[in-house]
């Protein structure tokens, strides 16, 4: 009688679990019942690296330029919207210079009055406070 190695056992109970299936044990008793993976009826992972026929890969879809456009060159309705959201959610708005930047050359009687359009319905000392703390902020760059 021929005595296996640890190599030749480990080959053959490979072979077996392969060929029977393997029964995963529960993790810790969190499920109930035992679950049974083989891997030749196609419902686990293939382990040949050839796809299976049926599902495909799914594209990235790519996403549109963004162009960036200054203050001036956007219509009023675009610009209250944009003024009534808060700074952080607009990309124009989102820091000091990025306001500064996106106003630049903006003319200063328009940019008031879309301020207090887009801060209507609010309390009117706190209106005039966000305005006068806008245009200061703006200074030196509105025409």
């Amino acid at each position: 009688m021929k005595t296996e190695t640890r190599e030749e056992q480990r080959k053959k109970r490979n072979m077996n679990e392969l060929e029977e299936g393997v029964e995963m044990k529960s993790a810790g008793g969190r499920f109930d019942n035992p679950m049974t993976v083989d891997a030749r009826d196609g419902s686990d992972t293939p382990i040949s690296k050839e796809k299976k026929e049926g599902k495909k890969k799914k594209k990235k879809k790519k996403k549109g330029e963004v162009i960036q456009v200054e203050a001036k060159e956007m219509n009023d309705e675009d610009l209250l919207i944009m003024l009534r959201r808060p700074p952080k959610e607009s990309r124009e708005t989102c820091s000091r210079q990025a306001f500064r930047k996106f106003f630049n050359g903006f003319p200063r009687a328009r940019l008031e009055r879309l301020l207090r359009e887009a801060n209507a319905g609010k309390d009117s000392i706190s209106i005039e406070e966000k305005v006068a703390k806008r245009m200061e902020l703006l200074d030196g760059v509105l025409t």
